[in-house]
């Protein structure tokens, strides 16, 4: 075998809480293990609360008195300790950074991560004929701040974006510092003052690889240090290239043994049988959400780069709206997280069925949903999201007495927009639509 079971390479020694735990129980567990994440157990369901997620969740007011069932949370997918590393394939999605790995009776036997995954790759699969520096072509995951900011501001930045950590440079573009959200949470739990600037608070000392380092260094490098994340730099200059993850170097790995596969058939035959007509599924898993099967939110970000560059070259309109369904936690209390999973696949399904065909649908986050109506003026913009709110409110379930609504928030893109800049417009929106009321659409 050229791969170990999961058994081999799992780490045992994993933090935990349970689902009936309060979100300050599971910050207190983070901060004492110096972890960014810890697994949430509902039985032999699984999920990951992350420092994200607590910076996320201080700033929208939540009480750290919330039990952990009460909250959105990230489903981890499992699989048996005896099942080979290969067999993780079928569990790749871009938000999914580690594998609760069970014992045969179903309790929790440890967890697989990307590192983990990578550095057991056969030793004859050499990953060194790529530069990490080849990866920032298509991955530019990374925000930036200076450091006479304050903190405060910076966290916003930082609670608005889809990052977990926000790099200091100087003017010239050099790295000066770095402030991760596990940093953060770590304030947070110690009440500390965030009216100081970012220097002060900042780690200044950042280890970080030149853009020429090979992809299997760019492992075996983060496997040393216990990094989620490395920073990238010239070689010559030293100026800033970017973050790249684990799970940019597993996609690069994909890559790598795609080549090895053809150049070493009679060696990797048990590989070939596997990866055999797997490319089209890797690339649906990777871009669509497992629950609705519609887009997903790294894919929409995709989209919306390009159909921005589109707009400002031809000129042309096009409106971004965001829909949250309301009420929706008194959903889950009441009736279980099965019939609220019916009910957003439902709402999918009529949004869907009234949207064209050029329109992108994505899932934005829980029970949020995010929809690009490409050459649509603002005012018929509007007509469309009242079309779809009213047939969503028509909507009848059997294990439910009352109706579903949702709420829009509705802006126009602009030709100077950013994403970061609509999304916050439309956002705007949908919170005026759910403080006046809900089930309404509100456009700015």
């Amino acid at each position: 075998m050229l791969f170990p079971k999961l058994s081999k390479i799992t780490t045992t020694d994993v933090v935990f809480v349970n689902q009936e735990d309060t979100l300050l129980f599971a910050l207190e567990k983070m901060v004492d293990s110096n972890h960014r994440r810890i697994i949430v157990q509902n039985g032999k369901k699984f999920a990951q609360i992350t420092s994200h997620d607590i910076i996320h969740l201080k700033a929208k007011g939540i009480s750290f008195d919330t039990k952990l069932h009460e909250v959105h949370l990230e489903p981890i997918p499992s699989i048996y300790k005896n099942a080979n590393i290969l067999d993780t394939l079928d569990f790749v999605k871009n938000n999914f950074e580690i594998i609760c790995v069970l014992n045969d009776e179903g309790t929790l036997f440890g967890i697989a991560t990307a590192s983990d995954i990578l550095a057991s790759i056969d030793p004859h699969i050499i990953l060194e004929n790529t530069k990490i520096g080849d990866i920032f072509q298509s991955t530019k995951s990374f925000i930036t701040t200076n450091k006479d900011k304050s903190l405060e501001l910076v966290i916003g930045e930082l609670v608005e974006s889809t990052r977990d950590c926000i790099l200091v440079v100087d003017d010239n573009q050099n790295v000066e510092g770095i402030i991760t959200s596990k940093d953060i949470n770590q304030a947070i739990f110690k009440h500390q003052d965030f009216n100081i600037s970012v220097k002060d608070f900042m780690t200044k000392s950042v280890k970080t690889l030149p853009d020429s380092c090979a992809v299997n260094e760019a492992i075996a490098f983060i496997q040393k240090q216990e990094f989620h994340r490395v920073v990238v730099v010239e070689e010559n200059t030293q100026k800033l290239v970017g973050l790249i993850t684990q799970q940019d170097l597993i996609s690069q790995s994909y890559v790598t043994w795609s080549k090895i596969v053809k150049e070493h058939f009679s060696e990797m035959e048990e590989i070939v049988n596997i990866f055999k007509n797997r490319n089209q599924k890797l690339t649906m898993l990777a871009s669509t959400d497992p629950l609705t099967g519609i887009y997903n939110r790294r894919m929409f970000l995709d989209l919306f780069e390009q159909n921005l560059a589109l707009q400002i070259r031809h000129h042309h309109q096009s409106s971004l709206v965001i829909l949250d369904v309301d009420n929706f936690k008194n959903v889950n209390d009441t009736y279980g997280h099965d019939v609220g999973d019916e009910v957003l696949v439902s709402i999918v399904n009529v949004l869907k069925d009234l949207l064209r065909t050029s329109d992108i649908l994505a899932r934005w986050g829980g029970e949020e949903f995010v929809v690009l109506l490409k050459h649509v003026n603002p005012v018929d913009a509007f007509k469309v999201s009242e079309k779809l709110r009213k047939n969503i409110e028509l909507l009848e379930f059997k294990a439910m007495k009352e109706n579903i609504t949702c709420s829009f928030g509705l802006t126009e893109i602009l030709l100077t927009d950013s994403l970061e800049s609509a999304t916050k417009r439309a956002d705007n929106a949908l919170y005026e639509a759910k403080r006046t009321g809900k089930n309404k659409t509100v456009q700015v």
